[in-house]
């Protein structure tokens, strides 16, 4: 009596490998498309302003809250501590909430192969979605809670009434 190996290492070694293809792709589009935009550097000098203790504001003397993502905004303030660059901290967080989006897109979809291949491509081959995903603001946040909405969503039941 021959035993069949199980198909379940299979699967997994499919999944992790058809990640890491996606990771791979997404990877070379994010590096080949990174900018930072002009608004993003009104955040960088909000956020120099806060680490040198001169408050959450544009110009020190002025009481004027300058920036629209508070939350992306604390987000950066301690990586920019860290390496003493706001750029370099929102593209390596854009680039940590842009993995972290295409890992919930895949845990949304479940362990149905083709349309984990095909959602993540989809979103490469979104222009906005490459290029605001390293603009400096907080897309890549709201790209990543928009995904972790969905999957508690679909994992709930997805289809009871929320009201």
């Amino acid at each position: 009596m021959a035993i069949e190996p199980s198909s379940e290492p299979n699967h997994r070694a499919r999944t992790a490998g058809a990640f890491l293809l996606l990771l791979a792709l997404i990877s070379i589009a994010f590096y080949a498309t990174a900018w930072v935009c002009d608004d993003a550097f009104i955040t960088f000098r909000v956020v120099e302003n806060a680490l040198d203790g001169l408050g959450l504001r544009w110009n020190p003397s002025e009481r004027v809250q300058a920036y629209t993502h508070p939350l992306w905004l604390f987000l950066l303030l301690p990586f920019t501590w860290a390496l003493d660059d706001p750029w370099w901290s929102s593209l390596l967080l854009s680039y940590a909430f842009l993995v972290l989006t295409i890992a919930l897109v895949l845990a949304a979809v479940g362990t149905r192969f083709l349309p984990a291949l095909v959602a993540p491509f989809f979103l490469v081959l979104s222009r906005s979605f490459v290029d605001y995903s390293s603009s400096g603001l907080e897309n890549p946040l709201l790209h990543a809670l928009v995904a972790a909405y969905c999957v508690v969503w679909l994992r709930s039941g997805g289809n009871r009434r929320l009201v």
